[in-house]
């Protein structure tokens, strides 16, 4: 591999993902690691280099003032270094930051968004959902605890990427850690498991009302969408442009994602129709009871008339009529004492 010669920073930096800090430690004598130390520092945390990062926090770089930009790294913007050992998935650098003073709360700009090319600024879990580090992931949740699980990203235009006075137009603005795994890649399937299985809110949504299953199609990330699917129940919610996450396939021409959800669809189609046939059946044995219940009471009522009838030596119709009207009565004299009751109350 070759090096720059006379340049013992790019060499440096070159030897941070191939070497170790022995390796490292004498060429610092030739560097300025007041200027330098915080760029080779993010290098080496991105890495997950624990002893090199250890060497660079020995040599006195500052933890608390990570550089604007790194070289080599066109996606990088300045973030705590907590941010970057997120990234690299490596625990003990994760922990040897932590021990030298560094904050797991702390968050920062963990990537640019896809389309948009945002600054996207989350926590370490957000950092460690996008970018696929399940055993990171692990940690962090460990570390944080639940509060941390469901926090909303927030994203802002990218000074370096965008010319002055262009509006921010919102990509991953609102999006959760869930979400950031769900849009990251098929790769994330397993982060995706993980958070749903320490309870983060898949039924969270962004600020296009976009749910996991949409932000799923919308990357055509189609085996979390099948995992999606089969293991939660809002295939049918729509986003604020009245989309279901099949629209957006559809939209996209994502087939695979098309196929996956008419399936389920067709799957829930059927277990309605199943569940409407039984709902007929239900109401068609209650009108039958409910008819049978009015035959009973009608010839109870027949029976009444005509024992009385016979024992007044009266025809059956005259029978009916009286006690028709004595009921009428009987309910009018209630009425009117309700009445009664509620003036007194007023009074």
């Amino acid at each position: 591999m070759g090096m720059r010669g006379g340049d013992p920073v790019a060499t440096i930096r070159q030897f941070i993902s191939i070497g170790n800090a022995s390796l490292i430690e004498p060429l610092l004598k030739d560097i300025d690691l007041l200027k330098f130390g915080g760029d080779l520092l993010q290098i080496a945390c991105a890495e997950g280099k624990r002893d090199i990062v250890d060497l660079f926090i020995s040599r006195g770089v500052d933890l608390a003032t990570p550089p604007e930009k790194v070289s080599g790294d066109d996606d990088y913007r300045r973030t705590p270094y907590v941010i970057s050992a997120a990234k690299s998935g490596d625990l003990d650098t994760l922990e040897g930051l932590l021990k030298s003073g560094c904050s797991i709360s702390d968050g920062g700009p963990i990537c640019i968004s896809k389309k948009k090319k945002n600054v996207v600024v989350s926590n370490v879990i957000g950092c460690a959902a996008y970018h696929g580090k399940r055993k990171m992931l692990e940690m962090c949740i460990s570390r944080l605890g639940q509060q941390y699980i469901d926090i909303e990203a927030i994203e802002h235009i990218d000074q370096y990427g965008k010319k002055s006075g262009t509006s921010l137009q919102k990509e991953f603005s609102k999006y959760t850690p869930l979400m950031l795994a769900v849009a990251g890649s098929d790769k994330n399937l397993e982060c995706v498991k993980t958070l749903l299985n320490h309870r983060a809110d898949s039924k969270a949504k962004d600020c296009f009302d976009n749910t996991v299953l949409h932000i799923a199609a919308l990357n055509g990330n189609n085996q979390i969408l099948d995992y999606l699917s089969k293991n939660l129940s809002n295939i049918f919610d729509r986003n604020s442009e009245g989309e279901t996450a099949l629209n957006v396939c559809q939209k996209l021409k994502n087939q695979d994602g098309i196929n996956i959800l008419s399936q389920f669809q067709e799957q829930f189609d059927d277990s309605k129709a199943t569940a409407d046939s039984i709902l007929e059946e239900l109401n068609a044995k209650e009108s039958q009871e409910e008819e049978a219940r009015a035959k009973k009471r009608q010839k109870k009522w027949r029976n009444k008339i005509n024992r009385i009838a016979k024992a007044e030596n009266l025809l059956p119709a005259e029978v009916e009529k009286r006690l028709l009207e004595e009921e009428e009565n009987r309910k009018e004299e209630e009425r009117l004492e309700q009445k009664r009751i509620e003036e007194q109350e007023k009074q």
